[in-house]
C-alpha cells in the first residue's frame, strides 16, 4: 500500500503535507458523498497537482486503488447476504466520482486504471457470492417480465465488463427466452389437436409480441444486417428459435401422444403438422416409448375394459401409420400390447364381434353375450375415426420460417396475421389420411378415390395382421366364427349371408393361411386375386380389401363356393381348416338350397321330371343343410321317437306345404333322406293386441313358440311347474326362452306365474 510519506517525497516540498492529507481525506466516499468540493479543497487539489509529476501520480492511483478495494470488499463483507446491485452500483458511483476534479486517478493506462480496478471487483464479486447473484439474476427476470429492457440491457452491460467465468449474462437471458417460449408453448400449444400450423403460429405471435425486446438484449442484429455480416453462417437466430417451438411441439404431442391416439378423431390437424418434425429431429424412438409408457400407466391407474384397450391398439396403429411409423415398431407395439390383451378371455369374441359388426339385436338373436364397448370397438375397426384426418396434400400456404421476421409495413403484417388466424381453425377436407411414402398403391388410390378412407386396401388387412399377433389360438376364433355364421344362417330366414361375414371370413382365412406380415398391409396372393369378383350366395359385396379366391394350390383356383373340390383339398389339413370347410360348406348348402327353392317354387315345364306349379305362395324359407358339416344337435333314432312325440303340433296347410318341399327335394335329389329338424326351426308369428288391434311380428324358436301357444283365448295364466310339463322342458328352460315373450311385454311373470297380456296368436 502506498504511504503518505512516500507521495510527499514525490512531491518534494514537505510544505504541501497539510494539502496532500486534505486531498486524501477528501477521496474517501463517506467524505465527499458526490459533493463538489469545498473552496479549501479545491485548493488543495489544484496545488498538489501543479507540483505533481509521473512517480507521484502513479503513487496517488495506486493509493486511490486501495481506498476503492477495501470500500467495495468492505461492502460485500458487512452485508454478505443482503446488499444487492443498487448498494454496489451507488459505491461505483461514488468511487468514480473524484475522476471529475483529479482527472489523474483514471489511470495512465488501461490496465492500469481505475475502470480496471472496480471491473475486477466486480469479476470477484459475482464469482463468490452466491446471495449476490441470485438477487441479481431475480432483478434481470424482474425487468424483462417489466418489459424494462433499457435498464436491463445497462444491468447486462455493468456484468458483461466484469468479465465474470461464473456469470453468463446472455446466457441467462437466453434462459430467460426460452422459458418465455416454454409458457408461449405451453398457452398455445396444450391440448390444441384441432389448430393447423400451431408452430408457425405460435412462432410468429412470439416474434412479433417478445423478440425485440430480447433482440436489443442480447445485441442480435435484424435478419438482413445478420446475413450481410455473416454470408457464411447458414442458421440465423430467429431460426434457431422456429426450431426451439418445433422441439416445444414435439415435446408437448410425446406428452399428450396417448390422449391424441385416443382422440385421433379430432387430432388430425396436429397430426399433420407432427409427423414431418418427429423424422426431423430423429425422435420417432422417442414417441413410440412415449406411448408405450402412458398406455402402461393408463391401464394401472384406471383399468379398462378389452374393447377399450384393442381400440386404443387400433387407433394406435392408425396413427402410426399415418406418422410414418411402421417396420418393426408394429412389432414394439403388438408385443408390447400382447400381456394386456392376450390373457383376457373376451379378447377374441371382442375382436370377432367388432368385426363382423354385430349390433344389439343380433346378439340378442344369436344368443350371444354383448362385450362391453364392442359398439365403439366396431366403429373403430371401420375407421371411423379417420373421417376427420387430412390428407398428405394439405400444405402450411406460408414458409414462415424463411419468411421475412421484421415485416415491412403494417399492411404486410396484417396480411400475414389474418392469414395465420384463417388457417389456425380447422376445417376437414375432403381427402383423407395419407398412409405414408413407401406406400405407392395406397397413395394412388387416395388420389383416384378421394372420398375413401385411409388405406382402403391395405388398413383391414393390417389390423387383422396386427391383432392376429396377439392371439394365440386362433382356432379358437374360427371355432367362434363358425359358432356365429352358423346362428345367423339357422335363426334368420334369408339364406344370403351379408357382405359383413364374408369379408370377416375371408380376409381371415387369407391371413390365417397365408400368414400374417407386420411389415405389409398386403401380400402377393391379394395383389394377384384382386381382379377377381367375388361369386357366393351375398350379392354386391365389397371386394376393396379381402381376396375373392379363397385358395390357390398348385395353380388351381378353388372359389369358395366349390365345395366338393375345397373339401378334398383340405381334408387332410390342420382342425382350424376343418372349421373354415365347414362354414365353406354351409354357404354352400344355403346356395344350393336357394336353388332348389326357386326351382321347386317355380318348375322348369319342359323338363320330364318336372311337377306341378304350388298353388300359392309357401311363406316358408327351407334350408336344405348337410347335417355332418353343421353344428346341430344329432339324435340317435330312439331320441327322434321321443322328438316326435314332443313336436309342436304345426297347422295342417303349413305340413301340407313342408311335405311340398320334400316331394320336390326327392325329385330333385333321389335317393337322398331328409330329416326334419324341429329344434332349429324359425317361426314369424303374429301377435295382434286386442284392444289397440296392432300388429307385432316375432321371429320366435320353436321352443319359444312351444310357450307361447299355451296361451291362447282360454288360458290367460299358468304355473311355472305346470307350464314346463305342458311344454317338456325343464323349470330352467321355460325361464331361459319365455324371456324373450317377457321383455316383449307378451308375457307377465311374477316368480311363480306366467301371465299373458290381452294378445291374439296368429
Amino acid at each position: 500500500m502506498v504511504s503518505v510519506e512516500l507521495l510527499l517525497g514525490h512531491l518534494g516540498d514537505l510544505r504541501l503535507e497539510d494539502d496532500l492529507n486534505i486531498v486524501l481525506q477528501w477521496l474517501s466516499p463517506q467524505e465527499h458523498q458526490c459533493h463538489p468540493p469545498s473552496l479549501r479543497v479545491k485548493t488543495s487539489i489544484k496545488t498538489v497537482i501543479q507540483h505533481a509529476n509521473e512517480p507521484f501520480n502513479d503513487g496517488l492511483c495506486l493509493y486511490y486503488y486501495d481506498i476503492v478495494r477495501k470500500e467495495c470488499l468492505s461492502l460485500a463483507e458487512n452485508n454478505s447476504t443482503t446488499f444487492t446491485y443498487s448498494q454496489l452500483t451507488k459505491l461505483e458511483n461514488k468511487l468514480y466520482y473524484p475522476l471529475e476534479f483529479i482527472p489523474i486517478l483514471k489511470g495512465t493506462t488501461e490496465d492500469h486504471s481505475l475502470a480496471t480496478v472496480i471491473f475486477s471487483i466486480r469479476h470477484y464479486i459475482l464469482n463468490t457470492n452466491k446471495s449476490f447473484t441470485y438477487k441479481l439474476k431475480e432483478r434481470i427476470q424482474r425487468l424483462i417480465e417489466e418489459e424494462e429492457f433499457h435498464i436491463c440491457q445497462k444491468v447486462i452491460q455493468w456484468i458483461e465488463e466484469s468479465g465474470s467465468t461464473e456469470f453468463n449474462a446472455k446466457g441467462l437471458v437466453l434462459d430467460i427466452l426460452l422459458e418465455k417460449i416454454e409458457d408461449k408453448c405451453k398457452l398455445e400449444m396444450v391440448k390444441l389437436w384441432g389448430d393447423r400450423a400451431v408452430v408457425d403460429y405460435t412462432y410468429m405471435m412470439f416474434m412479433k409480441d417478445c423478440w425485440p425486446g430480447f433482440q436489443q438484449l442480447l445485441d442480435i442484429p435484424d435478419v438482413e444486417e445478420e446475413h450481410k455480416r455473416e454470408n457464411d453462417r447458414d442458421t440465423t437466430i430467429p431460426e434457431l428459435i422456429h426450431d426451439h417451438f418445433e422441439k416445444q411441439f414435439i415435446n408437448r404431442r410425446m406428452s399428450e401422444i396417448l390422449l391424441i391416439v385416443m382422440n385421433c378423431a379430432k387430432a388430425g390437424p396436429t397430426l399433420l403438422e407432427l409427423r414431418p418434425l418427429i423424422k426431423k429431429y430423429n425422435l420417432v424412438n422417442k414417441l413410440v416409448a412415449a406411448f408405450l409408457v402412458q398406455f402402461q400407466k393408463l391401464i394401472v391407474e384406471s383399468p379398462k375394459t378389452t374393447s377399450e384397450i384393442l381400440q386404443i391398439f387400433i387407433m394406435g396403429i392408425d396413427v402410426f401409420i399415418y406418422l410414418d411409423i411402421r417396420d418393426h415398431y408394429l412389432r414394439v407395439l403388438t408385443t408390447f400390447m400382447k400381456p394386456f390383451l392376450a390373457s383376457r378371455e373376451n379378447f377374441v369374441s371382442s375382436y370377432l364381434y367388432a368385426a363382423l359388426g354385430l349390433k344389439g339385436k343380433e346378439f340378442e338373436d344369436f344368443n350371444i353375450e354383448k362385450p362391453e364397448g364392442v359398439t365403439k370397438l366396431r366403429h373403430a375397426l371401420k375407421g371411423k375415426h379417420l373421417s376427420y384426418f387430412t390428407s398428405h396434400s394439405v400444405v402450411v400456404p406460408l414458409g414462415l420460417k424463411q419468411e421475412n421476421t421484421y415485416l415491412s409495413g403494417e399492411k404486410n403484417e396484417m396480411i400475414i396475421y389474418d392469414v395465420l388466424r384463417q388457417y389456425k381453425t380447422w376445417v376437414p377436407d375432403e381427402l383423407t389420411m395419407d398412409p405414408g411414402e413407401r406406400i405407392a398403391t395406397f397413395q394412388q388410390e387416395a388420389d383416384i378415390h378421394p372420398e375413401s378412407h385411409v388405406l382402403k386396401k391395405g388398413r383391414s388387412n393390417l389390423l387383422a395382421d396386427c391383432v392376429l399377433s396377439l392371439i394365440d389360438d386362433k382356432e379358437h376364433l374360427v371355432t367362434l366364427l363358425l359358432d356365429v355364421i352358423t346362428r345367423r344362417l339357422l335363426r334368420y330366414p334369408s339364406r344370403n349371408l351379408e357382405s359383413k361375414y364374408l369379408i370377416v371370413y375371408l380376409r381371415l382365412y387369407q391371413r390365417i393361411r397365408n400368414g400374417h406380415n407386420l411389415l405389409l398391409p398386403t401380400n402377393d396372393n391379394s395383389k394377384n386375386e384382386s381382379d377377381h369378383k367375388l361369386e357366393g350366395n351375398s350379392t354386391g359385396i365389397n371386394t376393396d380389401d379381402i381376396d375373392s379366391e379363397l385358395i390357390v394350390d398348385d395353380g388351381i383356383t378353388k372359389r369358395y363356393n366349390d365345395r366338393i373340390a375345397y373339401i378334398a383339398a383340405i381334408d387332410e389339413e390342420d382342425e382350424i381348416f376343418v372349421k373354415f370347410n365347414k362354414i365353406n360348406v354351409m354357404l354352400g348348402d344355403m346356395r344350393e338350397s336357394d336353388l332348389m327353392d326357386r326351382f321347386i317354387r317355380v318348375p322348369k315345364p319342359k323338363r320330364r321330371d318336372s311337377f306341378a306349379r304350388l298353388e300359392e305362395s309357401i311363406k316358408i324359407y327351407p334350408k336344405f343343410v348337410s347335417s355332418f358339416y353343421w353344428n346341430i344337435n344329432k339324435k340317435s333314432s330312439k331320441e327322434d321317437e321321443n322328438d316326435k312325440k314332443d313336436a309342436i303340433k304345426i297347422s295342417d296347410k303349413l305340413e301340407e306345404k313342408i311335405l311340398e318341399y320334400t316331394k320336390g327335394y326327392r325329385k330333385l335329389k333321389p335317393g337322398r333322406v331328409l330329416r326334419y329338424c324341429n329344434e332349429e326351426t324359425v317361426l314369424s308369428v303374429t301377435i295382434t293386441d286386442s284392444n289397440t288391434n296392432v300388429e307385432t311380428l316375432h321371429n320366435v324358436t320353436m321352443k319359444q313358440y312351444r310357450i307361447i301357444e299355451k296361451f291362447d283365448s282360454n288360458v290367460c295364466s299358468l304355473a311355472l311347474e305346470a307350464l314346463a310339463e305342458q311344454c317338456s322342458m325343464s323349470a330352467e328352460e321355460i325361464k331361459k326362452n319365455a324371456k324373450y315373450w317377457v321383455d316383449n311385454k307378451i308375457l307377465r311373470f311374477d316368480g311363480k306365474n306366467y301371465y299373458a297380456f290381452d294378445r291374439t296368436l296368429t
